[in-house]
């Protein structure tokens, strides 16, 4: 064999096909060369890609990555993560001049999703994927995303033979974009931090101005949301939110629990109206996804100690076992629908990074040490 071909197809109801497709490339064969183009990418994404890399033959598999710093959607993070990953080796196409306007808008766009693999000096094996995926969280999980697989790999005939021939010929724009591309370096990407503020800080103002207009006046008292218009509606238009939680109070059989209390006015972040409410009233509900996994309906509430209660997924598999002792990482996929991701408590040190850089990284306040912040990353619109 062969030649192989196969048209993927990714969403809700099929999860992390996308991501599959990619660690099964990686692994069939031995594979020495690695080549990937790809409009956004996020911290996100690669820690996924990382676990199909660890203890594989990706390791060993040098990578060079053409990524796109295109209206600031990529992350800086991920672009410092592949450049510190061993073997691997970042361009950005257009990046030197992009990095001079304050919009960071290119004058033509990067936008191609495509993965070469291949042999040094040898014909065979060789795979391609290109589609519609983004090395983004949303997409390589649970976004609807489709791709097509070509490989090829033992004794071909003619037709493969030359079909082989036909995409590899057709692949040499690479290595021109290649040569074109500015090299990526620690300099580079502070340029572009600084440039992805700025840039933030006028999509902040415009965002600002429209969600204010769907939010009801605040009052400055202690009720269900914040005495600040202004922060509130940061809050709204943020694409991250995330929350340190300690120990929690037992609200289910066996002493488990999975509502956490978050801060007045959260509720906005997940969709809901800043009008001030009595306690125990249930603002809406939501779906949560966890590793592809939905659990739909949870709701989210203002208790009865004028706190945000949200109430996450029942905690047995697929979904954690606790949630104690750790920072919950909610990013908006859809209206009404948030992936959720948990780390230990204690890392997160990007997230925090992120919403520090926006001007929205807090303390819970009083006693407690726990933080929360909200970011927004581009990768919503992805």
């Amino acid at each position: 064999m062969t030649n192989d071909i196969r048209f993927i197809s990714q969403g809700p109801d099929e999860p992390r096909v996308i991501l599959g497709t990619w660690g099964n490339l990686i692994e069939q064969h031995e594979y020495t060369h690695l080549k990937a183009s790809v409009a956004y990418v996020s911290e996100s994404g690669l820690r996924r890609l990382q676990n199909l890399l660890r203890g594989s033959q990706g390791e060993d598999v040098l990578q060079e990555w053409l990524v796109s710093i295109d209206f600031g959607r990529t992350e800086p993070e991920a672009l410092r993560w592949l450049l510190e990953h061993e073997g691997s080796e970042v361009r950005i196409p257009h990046g030197n001049e992009i990095l001079t306007r304050t919009s960071l808008r290119p004058s033509v766009v990067f936008h191609p999703k495509t993965i070469l693999l291949d042999c040094a000096g040898t014909r065979v094996p060789f795979s391609i994927m290109a589609g519609s995926a983004n090395l983004t969280a949303s997409a390589t999980t649970t976004g609807v995303e489709h791709a097509i697989f070509l490989q090829w790999s033992g004794s071909l005939t003619e037709t493969e033979e030359a079909s082989l021939k036909h995409v590899r010929a057709s692949c040499q724009w690479w290595s021109t974009l290649w040569e074109a591309s500015a090299k990526v370096d620690e300099s580079f990407i502070e340029r572009y931090e600084e440039g992805r503020r700025s840039l933030q800080q006028q999509v902040g103002r415009d965002q600002q101005s429209e969600v204010e207009d769907a939010l009801a006046p605040f009052p400055n008292q202690d009720e269900s949301v914040p005495g600040d218009p202004t922060e509130a509606s940061r809050w709204a238009a943020a694409d991250c939110f995330f929350l340190e939680v300690e120990n929690l109070s037992s609200n289910l059989a066996q002493g488990r629990a999975n509502q956490p209390d978050a801060p007045r006015g959260v509720q906005v972040f997940f969709g809901f109206g800043a009008q001030a409410v009595p306690p125990n009233t249930t603002f809406g509900h939501v779906t949560m996804i966890y590793h592809g996994q939905p659990a739909p309906d949870r709701s989210i509430r203002f208790g009865n100690n004028s706190m945000t209660k949200l109430t996450l997924p029942i905690p047995d598999p697929p979904f954690p076992a606790s949630y104690e002792n750790t920072i919950l990482l909610f990013r908006r996929l859809a209206p009404g629908r948030f992936e959720l991701e948990l780390a230990p408590r204690g890392e997160g040190a990007a997230w925090m990074a992120a919403a520090e850089a926006q001007g929205m990284l807090y303390g819970m306040g009083g006693n407690s040490p726990r933080r929360f912040g909200f970011f927004s990353s581009g990768e919503r619109a992805l």
